[in-house]
Parts: C-alpha cells; structure tokens; sequence
C-alpha cells in the first residue's frame, strides 16, 4: 500500500519533555481526499472486546521508538472548495483540494497487571501489541549403538537388540500479529524453514543464534470498522535447545560455562555447562584427533563449506523481516 504523501511545514516538529511525560507535534499538508486513508495508515482503529476498548498503537515517530501517533485532526487548508454543497443536501459534504494535518505523539500509557506487562511487551517484541502463545513439543531420536556401553561392564557394547534414544523438548511458539495493513509477504517466503541467524527477543525471553525454526505463516483477511483492509498473521515457531560439545563454535551463544551448586546437606558440586547448540546440533560421538570423543550434541556441516555460519543442514535468515515497523 502506498503512504500517503506529508509535505511537513515550517516550524514542525515541535516537543514537550516534562517529568513523566513526552509528546510530540508535527503538521504538514496532505491532499483533502486522502485523509481517511492517511488515518487508517496510521492511527488504527480501536479494537473492543467485550466491555473493554483496546486502542491500537499508531506509527511510531520517526527515529523516536517510544512515541506513537495519539490523534490525528484534519481541517481545510486555504478556500480552494472542489465541489461546493449547493444541493443543501446533508449526504453531501464540502471538499477541498488540501487539508492541514495536526498529528499528535505520546508515549503510550497501560494498565500493567502481575499476568500482562505490556510495556515490558513493547520493550521486547519485535513490534507491539503482539499475541504469544507457547505450548511444548519435542522429537524423539535414536542413536548409534557404538556411543553406549553398559555401567556395570564398560568394556562391553551395548547389544544389537538394545535401541537407544533420547527426547528433546522443544517449545511450540505461536506468534499473532493482528491489523497489518502491508505483511511482509516475500520475508514470509524467504525466513520459513531457516533458523535464526542472530540471538532473537521476545517477551518470554532470548533465543539464543540457530534455536529457533520458522516454519511458517497462517494469514486471515480482516476488514475493520473503518473498511480498511487489513491482515491477521501467525507466526509459528519450533525452538530447540541443546547442549552443545563443540564450545564457542558457528551458530552457538558462548563458551561452555562451570556452575556450582550445593545439595540440602550443603555438598558442593561443580558442573560443566555447555554452550547451546540448536537445529543444526545433531548427537553424535565424533572420532579423530581434532575433537574429543565425547558423546553429545555437536554441530554439522556441509563439506563444501568449511568456514562461515551458514553451512547447516538449516540455512540461516534475519528473522527480523518478518516484522518490519514501517
């Protein structure tokens, strides 16, 4: 969807900084018959559920992330009427060739309870006023006999009869982004099946680089109460955590880490906690002299590319496209 054009006046922006509060001014010009679609653009609709109106957030000021578009007033600018009512008739409204825009910016205030901090929210989501739902997974693999022996008798192999595995939890995300005038319809296309080339944030917390998995998007045709049409998008996301073997290597958060923890009767014990390993992490023991054998998670790679962090089985992406503010 195109914006609407802004020619801004002199004189605009103007700010107001007091203690607790900060807004912002700025007017400009815009062509009269583009108004309702310069507030749809930009001052969504309220949304009511039930008794209680929610008001969506507007655009953000430019280069101010924490101020958002309040109200919008449009009035005549100069005498220049297109089509005078001379009918007297009162379906018929006066037009002009252009309208002044006073546009209005504030930070935005809400009603925090233990169970919704929606500041916290606009802090650390992508875009605000985003819906989350989390829900557990997990995938059970098998693995190589030759890894494992028996405690008993270490010397002796597990038998071929024995078919070990483990179950990796995964967490199943489910990321709703409602009214979205413009979705981002090729980072869509382009971010699905990929993981995360960086560490990503959401409210519940940070996946560390190549845990999180995009598997896709479902998108419903909305229509607001203005006519504005809009789109609802889910996003869905696997996330798998792992411990990885191969330290500070491509696509892990840091080097293995040691805790010490202490048991009811005050024992202390320290453990070895390694870095985390995702999508591309597989369980293997690997043999050589370059890596321990060690059994654990360690991270694959095409033999083509030796160097660089995007050699996975999982390609990586900016998982950022999938949120754009503007």
């Amino acid at each position: 969807m195109t914006l609407v054009a802004f020619d801004e006046l002199d004189g605009s922006p103007t700010f107001d900084v007091k203690s607790g509060s900060y807004t912002a001014t700025r007017i400009g010009l815009i062509t009269w018959s583009d108004g309702t679609t310069f507030i749809s653009q930009n001052l969504p609709v309220t949304i009511y559920a039930g008794s209680q109106n929610i008001q969506v957030a507007g655009t953000k000021f430019p280069g101010i992330g924490q101020l958002y578009i309040e109200s919008v007033d449009i009035e005549p600018f100069g005498n220049r009427i297109t089509n005078t009512d001379t009918t007297q008739d009162f379906t018929q409204v006066n037009t002009y060739e252009k309208g002044k825009v006073t546009v209005k910016y504030a930070t935005l205030t809400y009603q925090t309870s233990s169970s919704d901090q929606n500041a916290q929210q606009l802090n650390n989501d992508p875009v605000p006023f985003l819906e989350h739902r989390w829900s557990a997974g997990g995938e059970f693999l098998t693995v190589e006999k030759q890894v494992f022996v028996y405690s008993l008798n270490t010397s002796l192999n597990v038998t071929q009869e024995v078919q070990p595995g483990i179950f990796i939890p995964t967490t199943e995300h489910q990321i709703s982004w409602a009214r979205v005038l413009n979705p981002p319809f090729d980072a869509i296309r382009l971010c699905r099946g990929t993981v995360n080339d960086a560490p990503f944030t959401l409210t519940t917390g940070t996946a560390a680089i190549e845990t999180l998995l995009f598997l896709g998007a479902d998108l419903e045709r909305e229509v607001m109460t203005d006519g504005t049409r809009a789109w609802k998008v889910t996003y869905r996301f696997s996330e798998k955590s792992t411990l990885a073997q191969d330290g500070n290597g491509p696509g892990l958060t840091g080097a293995p880490a040691t805790i010490t923890t202490k048991n009811t009767s005050g024992t202390s014990k320290t453990w070895t906690v390694p870095a985390k390993g995702g999508w591309n992490h597989f369980f293997s023991q690997p043999t050589g002299t370059t890596n321990p054998a060690t059994p654990g998670f360690w991270r694959i790679q095409a033999k083509s590319q030796a160097t660089g962090t995007n050699n996975g089985p999982f390609q990586i992406s900016n998982f950022n496209l999938l949120f754009p503010t503007s």
